[in-house]
């Protein structure tokens, strides 16, 4: 996407939002706490878009606190295929996205790990790395609608300081009868050019007059896709002084800087990935009596991943350098590159298989002025992820051959690259790095609930909540790694087959027939590569010349394993007022909430005994490191937080409601960042680092305060401001130090030392670790509309329109300046939050024809203020646009064809490291395409 685009797109955004008002807060908004069994529900006699916006808006308006929502169209008809990308659809929410689908959500500037998720409000088990669900993993035919809520009330579920979602699935006592939908769906995915089948059904009835109801859910999808890639990583700096000539700007003049920034590493890939998804839910729900409600829930997921990377890798990290020019900002953009200059294969296959289970009891139950809410629920969820790294080099024979490197990413393009190698020619494949790692992934949640109301209905009191919550959690990783990328440990000597050349056998390799790699960007980068025929294969061969005939033998990382235990139980009060003022009713809550939480980390550990320095087979600056055999470590950690909270409510006329809330919320830490593992780095000079967990991090905690105004027309209009801060007094984030004198353990102590490597210099490690420090502080504002043209004549009052605009200032009080000569300053803003967002949503709705064009935008943002590809810079992500489409018609009130289509236009995402032409990543996903034909009964 061209950087320039957004600011075009924005005055139109803009224009749009004032010329309709206010803006929207399109969705579902939380239900008040109920007090009575014979509270009134309003029926609302329409259908389709717009009877999801009215139930919306109706939710909307009665809440207790600020919650925006989705809701489905009817039964198995969700808004978007994906529930994360409806969700983006409401202001302050935008999505991240894995190979171009929807995954998981931010919320006013905070990302997945601030912001708790649950389901049927349970939370489900994951195997990512943090505690975040990933929306790919719920088909959307089986979900019934989703809130968010932004500003919490007592009986909230702690942990979110960006906002709260409940993703809720259908209940069959609460559309009585027999009802079904299914559906057929074709996807296609214009840069594959494959296609795809999904097929769902749900079947809902209720017997025993309608006093026991069996829902049944069920999907499948199978789909093909592909990314396109470049990217780069190890930045880091060549001094002038091993640089043969004269350095020039790009203006031509002799310049003489101390040192210059250029990418270790610059790959190219082409994933082709493979999905297939299985979900499953069933509900059981028994009215015993008109007072007492038993529900089961029991949900099923199984998603399996494969993608098959094939491509090729620039290693720009060799010396031998000459005729060098230089930006302005430090960065080495074209010269040559002689003596032994290598290139590399980039191949291997990963992939995934995920199972995730949840089954929850839910009892509901009045008795007189108490309304009783008992829940009980369990969710595991188990991940096999593997991953192949290939790794041949490139070279004519065995001979070194001059290579012309020149750089342009000034405007942020891919790096010109010109060799004498022919990296198309199977006969230059030579054998060299190669790693084989696969995890076993684990998450199991027990949680008890019970709440309870009490009606008291005296003077400004309405009500009582009070309760109680308990939860269970453990998560373990366990890490299974070839013990070399090159050698074969269990010979004396150990003999290498990195860097010596060895010819692999022609047939192992094919060159790609794709002439559309990248075929947005320009250059002459590589286009066409060689392709691994046969991973099998190139393992027997590597397997032969390390003399391993059990290659790939993984075995078991101790120091990268880990495994953490939580526990946590709450408690909470919530007071529910309301009354008069002068001519205007009001309504509000007063909460607390007590919450305790418990961690126990446990793993191996080992210590760094001996640095030698060293210079590998390929002429690469290196070390020998000696480890001690690692031992066994658990650290155990505790802490409680208070958390108070207020929310009110005035209507000023039936138009017209104004809300205050405030609140102290918290965001726990990611439960893999609270690991006693620590990963180390291979031996390159270059990239010698260690990473891993703190077991002794606390939460992060904020104090947030709202102040909203909403206007609803009695046609279904509405407009909404709402102004809102967050002071962040605790934050979390990635540490990165540079230590010029890395520590080895001698004699029961650390002590510090120096290494020096011959043409290198001494020796420094990156260590990179989580840890709490001052956080921020937030302000913003979310404006949307929700505006019908039914005013308009003829077809012309079937259009809509729907759009929110967020504006966010953020500061960091522990932002330092970066004092490293040719980096920028990354500024004091927050990690992750983008200053401006929006949304415009035209829609079409009038007898049997719906139609949907969509646009979301999202600033630049910093991705990372000390990144760990880059090696501790700054890094960033450019602003991102995407436009999407939907059109259905109903050939009957049962028989409905639909098309959609997801990135119109082919977007990229492009990541930078400190300088936009310092490229870190691009990536483009293609267009989806789905065709649905779906029947109601």
């Amino acid at each position: 996407m061209n950087k320039n685009t957004p600011f075009i797109l924005n005055p139109v955004a803009k224009a749009c939002l004032f010329t309709l008002g206010l803006g929207i807060t399109t969705t579902t908004f939380a239900e008040e706490t109920k007090t009575s069994k014979e509270q009134a529900v309003e029926v609302i006699e329409v259908s389709g878009m717009r009877s999801s916006l009215a139930h919306a808006l109706q939710d909307k308006r009665n809440a207790a606190s600020i919650v925006d929502g989705i809701a489905a169209e009817d039964i198995g008809k969700f808004p978007d295929q994906n529930v994360a990308e409806s969700l983006q659809r409401i202001s302050g929410v935008a999505i991240s996205r894995e190979n171009g689908e929807g995954s998981k959500l931010t919320v006013r500037g905070f990302g997945p790990e601030f912001n708790v998720v649950q389901v049927n409000g349970r939370t489900i088990a994951t195997t990512g790395k943090g505690r975040s669900l990933d929306f790919q993993l719920l088909p959307s035919e089986l979900i019934s609608g989703a809130d968010v809520t932004k500003t919490p009330m007592g009986k909230t579920p702690e942990g979110s300081i960006g906002g709260y979602v409940n993703v809720k699935t259908a209940h069959p006592l609460s559309n009585p009868g027999f009802k079904a939908a299914a559906s057929t769906q074709f996807k296609y995915n214009d840069l594959s050019e494959d296609y795809g089948p999904k097929f769902s059904g749900i079947v809902s009835n209720t017997f025993l007059d309608d006093s026991f109801g069996v829902l049944v859910g069920f999907t499948h999808q199978e789909s093909t896709n592909r990314i396109d890639s470049a990217e780069t990583n190890r930045w880091s700096t060549v001094k002038a002084s091993n640089i043969e000539g004269d350095i020039l700007d790009q203006k031509g003049n002799v310049v003489t800087p101390t040192e210059l920034w250029y990418p270790g590493r610059y790959r190219f890939n082409l994933i082709e990935e493979q999905r297939e998804r299985t979900g499953a839910n069933l509900t059981l729900e028994f009215a015993q009596t008109d007072d007492i409600t038993h529900r089961v829930d029991y949900l099923y997921s199984d998603f399996t991943r494969e993608e098959v990377r094939q491509g090729m890798q620039i290693p720009m990290q060799y010396s031998g350098w000459r005729d060098v020019v230089v930006s302005d900002h430090g960065s080495v953009i074209s010269g040559t590159k002689f003596g032994r200059q290598p290139l590399d294969g980039q191949f291997g296959v990963s992939g995934s298989q995920t199972k995730t289970k949840a089954i929850g009891y839910n009892l509901l139950a009045f008795v007189d002025d108490f309304t009783f809410n008992f829940d009980a629920s369990h969710s595991s969820a188990n991940a096999t992820p593997r991953q192949d790294n290939l790794v041949p080099n490139y070279i004519n024979g065995t001979a070194s051959t001059d290579e012309l490197v020149t750089f342009d990413m000034t405007g942020g393009g891919i790096i010109d690259y010109e060799t004498t190698v022919d990296f198309a020619n199977p006969a230059n494949a030579k054998a060299h790095w190669n790693s084989v790692t696969h995890e076993q992934l684990s998450d199991e949640i027990t949680e008890l609930k019970f709440d309870v109301n009490y009606a008291i209905g005296t003077g400004i009191l309405d009500s009582i909540d009070a309760g109680f919550s308990y939860s269970d959690r453990e998560k373990t990783v366990d890490t299974y790694r070839t013990k070399n990328g090159c050698r074969n440990l269990d010979l004396t000597p150990a003999d290498s087959i990195c860097g010596k050349f060895i010819d692999l056998p022609d047939e192992l390799f094919a060159v790609n027939s794709t002439d559309n790699f990248l075929s947005e960007e320009s250059g002459t980068f590589p286009r066409q590569f060689m392709l691994v025929t046969s991973i099998s294969d190139y393992h027997s061969e590597i397997a032969r010349l390390r003399q391993e005939p059990t290659w790939p033998n993984e075995v078991y990382d101790e120091t990268r394993s880990t495994g953490t235990k939580e526990t946590r139980k709450s408690v909470f009060t919530q007071l529910n007022i309301s009354g008069e003022l002068g001519d205007y009713n009001w309504s509000g809550n007063l909460g607390l909430r007590y919450v305790e939480t418990e961690t126990t980390s446990s793993g191996y550990g080992k210590n760094r005994l001996a640095i030698t320095p060293n210079i590998n087979a390929s002429g690469e600056p290196s070390v020998e490191v000696t480890y001690s055999v690692p031992g066994q470590i658990t650290r155990k950690n505790s802490y409680d937080n208070l958390l108070p909270s207020a929310n009110f409510k005035l209507d000023i006329n039936d138009n017209i409601v104004a809300r205050f809330s405030g609140a102290k919320v918290m965001s726990l830490p990611s439960i893999t960042d609270i690991g006693v593992n620590r990963i180390y780095s291979d031996n390159h000079a270059g990239n010698f680092s260690s990473r891993g967990g703190n077991p002794l991090l606390n939460p992060y905690e904020a104090t947030q305060f709202d102040l909203s105004l909403e206007y609803y027309q009695e046609n279904g209009n509405a407009y909404a401001i709402n102004f809102f801060t967050k002071n962040i007094e605790t934050f979390i984030s990635t540490q990165t130090t540079r230590d010029e004198t890395p520590d080895i353990y001698v004699d029961g102590q650390y002590q510090d030392s120096t290494v020096t490597i011959p043409d290198y210099g001494n020796l420094f490690e990156t260590i990179t670790q989580m840890d709490n420090r001052d956080g921020g502080k937030i302000k913003g504002i979310e404006i949307s509309a929700l505006h019908y043209f039914d005013y308009l004549p003829g077809f012309l009052n079937g259009f809509g329109l729907q759009a929110n605009f967020t504006y966010l200032d953020s500061k960091d009080k522990s932002a330092m300046p970066i004092d490293i000569e040719g980096v920028t300053d990354a500024g004091i803003g927050l990690e992750g939050f983008s200053d401006t967002s929006y949304n415009i949503i035209a829609f079409y709705e009038k007898d049997a024809w719906q139609g949907r064009i969509a646009y979301n935008w999202r600033d630049d943002y910093l991705l990372s203020r000390s990144g760990t590809r880059s090696g501790g810079l700054p890094e960033h992500v450019e602003a991102y646009g995407q436009l999407d489409a939907s059109f259905s018609y109903d050939f009957t009130e049962k028989l409905t064809v639909s098309l959609e289509a997801v990135n119109l236009t082919n977007e990229r995402v492009y990541e930078y490291v400190d300088v936009i032409e310092r490229l870190s990543r691009v990536q483009y996903t293609g267009t989806r395409y789905t065709l649905s034909i779906r029947a109601t009964f």
